[in-house]
């Protein structure tokens, strides 16, 4: 799948971390960011966030969150093996999350029941 177009770019860690590393060798914020081609104001947000948690390394990002948890997975998973001819239906009221049928079905697909 080729990447996303934005005009957004993520520095990787090794240049953000020759950044810091300019600027802690008392070389101006600017002529950093010059040096390692990196916009000025993207190299102040990297510099305060290296201040604030000593750091440069990206935080995992927030997603949408599983509507069916592990163990929700493995009661699935036994119902189904233990009880062949329920129907994906079935499954999905007896579960406690009552996810749809194609979320039964793809966590089934992902375990190898087809």
């Amino acid at each position: 799948m080729p990447p996303h177009r934005t005009s957004r770019t993520q520095h990787d860690s090794p240049r953000k971390n020759c950044f810091i590393g300019r600027v802690l060798a008392k070389q101006s914020t600017t002529e950093a960011a010059d040096a390692e081609n990196i916009p000025y104001t993207t190299a102040i947000k990297i510099l305060h966030k290296f201040e604030a948690t000593g750091s440069t390394s990206n935080l995992p990002r927030s997603g949408r969150p599983k509507i069916i948890s592990d163990w929700e997975e493995h009661h699935i998973i036994r119902d189904s093996t233990t009880n062949r001819r329920k129907t994906l239906k079935e499954i999905s009221n007896d579960s406690t999350s009552h996810a749809s049928v194609s979320t039964i079905q793809r966590v089934l697909d992902k375990h190898g029941y087809h």
